[in-house]
This record gives C-alpha cells, sequence and structure tokens, in this order.
C-alpha cells in the first residue's frame, strides 16, 4: 500500500511539473508575440513663425530641435521624419490661403501628426490696427475669424488626411511687461485658448497643446530679446517638449496598435 501510495504522489507531482513548464512556455510565448516593433513617425509642422523658429538664438529651428531630440530617444520610435512649412506673420486667414492654393498639401499628406502654430499674429494684427484705442470687444471680434478659419483648415487637413492627429499650439502671452495698462488683456488670452481647446473637444484626432502656464510671469526668460514677442531658444525647448508629451500620449499609441 505504502509503494502504491508513493508511486502515486510521485506521478502527480512529475504531472503538476510538467503542467507548470508548459504554462511558462506558454506566457513566454504570449509574451514574445506581445512585442512590439518600433514605429517610423512622420511629423509635419504648418503655420507661422513659430513653426519657423524666429527667435531661436541657437538657429537650431525652434521646438522641432527638442521635440525631434526626445522622440529619437523614445523606444517605441525607430525613424523620425520631419517637415515643415512656416511663414512669418502668418495669420489664420493667410494660413486657409495656403490651404486653398494646395501648398499645404504636400507637408501634410502622409504625415501621422501635424503640428499647427498660428494664433499670434491674429491678436497682433488686431492690436496693431487698433493701437490708440484699444478695446476687448475688438479681440473678441478678431477671435470669431480666427475660429472660423481654424476649423477650416482642420476640415481641410482631415479631407487630406484623414488619419493624422492634429496638435493645435495653444498661444502665450508675450505682451505681460507691455500691456500692463490693459488689465482685460490675459482675460483675452484666455478666451483665445479656451476656444483653441473647444476645436479639441469637437474632433477626436485634434489636440490642444497648452503652454501659456509655463511663459507666465516669465517673459523675461523665455521671449526673445531682440523683438519682445518671439520665444526664444529656451522658449522654445519648452514647446518642444509639451508638443512631445501630446505626440507620444496619442500618435505612438495609435501606430503601435497599427
Amino acid at each position: 500500500m505504502f509503494k502504491k501510495t508513493a508511486i502515486l504522489s510521485l506521478m502527480l507531482l512529475f504531472t503538476a511539473g510538467c503542467s507548470l513548464q508548459t504554462t511558462d512556455n506558454e506566457d513566454q510565448s504570449e509574451r514574445v508575440e506581445e512585442t512590439v516593433d518600433p514605429i517610423d513617425l512622420r511629423v509635419a509642422g504648418i503655420g507661422d513663425s513659430l513653426t519657423e523658429g524666429i527667435g531661436d538664438e541657437s538657429d537650431k529651428g525652434g521646438y522641432q530641435e527638442n521635440l525631434l531630440s526626445l522622440l529619437e530617444k523614445n523606444e517605441d520610435v525607430a525613424n523620425v521624419e520631419f517637415s515643415h512649412l512656416g511663414k512669418k506673420g502668418l495669420s489664420s486667414s493667410g494660413l486657409v490661403e495656403r490651404m486653398e492654393n494646395g501648398s499645404i498639401e504636400p507637408i501634410v499628406k502622409d504625415a501621422d501628426a501635424i503640428i499647427i502654430t498660428i494664433g499670434g499674429n491674429d491678436i497682433m494684427n488686431t492690436a496693431k490696427k487698433n493701437y490708440k484705442n484699444l478695446k476687448k470687444q475688438q479681440f473678441d471680434d478678431q477671435l470669431e475669424a480666427f475660429s472660423e478659419n481654424v476649423t477650416y483648415i482642420i476640415n481641410g487637413i482631415s479631407e487630406i488626411n484623414g488619419d493624422a492627429d492634429i496638435y493645435l499650439v495653444g498661444l502665450y502671452n508675450p505682451f505681460e511687461p507691455l500691456v500692463s495698462s490693459i488689465q482685460e488683456f490675459e482675460d483675452i488670452m484666455n478666451n483665445w485658448n479656451n476656444r483653441i481647446e473647444s476645436i479639441d473637444r469637437d474632433n477626436e484626432h485634434v489636440h490642444y497643446v497648452e503652454i501659456s502656464p509655463y511663459f507666465r510671469n516669465k517673459t523675461d526668460s523665455l521671449i526673445y530679446e531682440e523683438d519682445f514677442f518671439h520665444p526664444n531658444a529656451a522658449g522654445y525647448s519648452i514647446m518642444g517638449e509639451e508638443i512631445y508629451k501630446a505626440i507620444e500620449t496619442y500618435t505612438i499609441p495609435r501606430l503601435l496598435e497599427g
């Protein structure tokens, strides 16, 4: 009886061992199958002088230097291609013209992520036009035209490339030291950023990139001292990092999922 019991116990242990080994092998097999190859990422930037990198005293392309550096360090990204079409002084109406004349299409048609910087010149042009008698209502009126233009641009890009994620970079207030007499100016900037963010909520492929909190009360260290308007290298570095965080959150996971 003892021998039979001992033999039975040994058989059960052997069977259990085989079962555990099989399970371990299956788990390892599943882990191998779950491994995902790094992606090739195509990024496009369109818009105003912030896309062009004006103000970057290091002359390394503005936000794109830090953005590309961070993307290249990401283990999920094998290769990064970046193309851009930026123009100093471009307003939202000017970007609409570029959309209509076809100059944007070659930049965005194959992109996985499209970054748009626009709106600063809309505000600047309003300020210049009414500098003798600035009122908040003037900026509110221009905001409506700006919103229509941006919506038109996004719809146009979506028709060209419906799969891409579109990143709308918010506005910052470079005028803090210059417009302290206009108490409503911070409200104006907030209204514009809120409108840009609302466009994000209307389209699952559109994402708002907020940068204004980083520039608030820090214009002396983040704004290009030659014009007191554009970011300097440090300001662009912050922009690049915030854009990277957004791409890491939305575009990279989407592409990894296939």
